[in-house]
């Protein structure tokens, strides 16, 4: 394996998992969110309760989602820098089966789910 594939595919699994955290961040984000907006109106209480609680979970989030944005952006960038190196690696879950190291996506998609 050459040095260049080999770097890749270190920095592959590490970003795999870091993608797919960022993912998961933004989805209990917008969760807790949901929540916290269901059980003050569940509990019937005014609509200023816990107003400043929760402006900061829905800037978290939207942190959280510019976050995945940039995961994205780089997933994009280092396939591409990866192809001009000659050494095609695909950096995320959506690799076709046929890319080199598929059978690591599948691992690492599976060990940080």
């Amino acid at each position: 394996m050459s040095d260049t594939l080999s770097a890749a595919l270190a920095v592959r699994s590490d970003l795999l998992p870091a993608m797919l955290s960022a993912d998961r961040a933004a989805i209990h984000q917008a969760r807790c969110l949901a929540a916290l907006l269901e059980q003050r109106q569940r509990r019937k209480l005014p609509v200023d309760t816990a107003i400043d609680e929760i402006d900061r979970v829905a800037d978290t989030l939207m942190k959280a989602i510019v976050a995945r944005r940039s995961f994205i952006e780089t997933h994009h960038a280092l396939r591409d820098l990866s192809e001009r190196m000659d050494a095609s690696v695909c950096f995320g879950p959506d690799c076709p089966t046929d890319a080199v190291g598929a059978d690591i996506v599948a691992i690492d998609t599976a060990r940080v789910a």
